[in-house]
């Protein structure tokens, strides 16, 4: 269930309108019949099949009726990375493996953030991603691995 929250957390993070805004369209190509943009695979429906899959998330009385603080400022946890550039098109793994798995691996590790043994890097994912290209995959796919 953790997981099913923490994935639809993401995605809904990663497909806000603000994202599309800041996203510049330059190279749209295709391969083998399926469309690329930027080096990125566009979603076909077998692809958003995955998530109809997903479980509906069942809260219970105690969760519903507890009071949340108005803001949360993880930046002030031992856990949360510094900010970084980022280079070429990594912002589904920043985002997804820099940041996200970073914080929560050092949260349940009680490990702090600012060690570099400590950190994830972007491309950790790269090898399982893409069918093991060695490159960026979409940001759908790095949540599954």
């Amino acid at each position: 269930m953790r997981k099913s929250i923490y994935l639809a957390l993401f995605l809904l993070t990663m497909s806000s309108p603000f994202v599309a805004f800041v996203q510049n369209v330059s190279n749209i190509s295709y391969i083998n019949n399926r469309q690329y943009i930027d080096g990125l695979p566009v979603f076909t429906e077998e692809d958003l099949a995955m998530f109809k899959d997903l479980p509906e998330v069942e809260m219970s009385e105690r969760l519903k009726g507890r009071n949340l603080p108005v803001f949360v400022d993880n930046s002030q946890q031992p856990y949360m990375r510094s900010i970084f550039n980022q280079s070429g098109l990594e912002c589904g793994q920043a985002a997804g493996v820099a940041y996200l798995y970073t914080y929560e691996v050092n949260r349940l590790r009680n490990l702090p953030s600012n060690v570099n043994d400590n950190l994830y890097p972007t491309h950790f994912v790269f090898n399982w991603s893409n069918s093991g290209s060695g490159s960026a995959a979409a940001f759908s796919t790095v949540g599954i691995l």
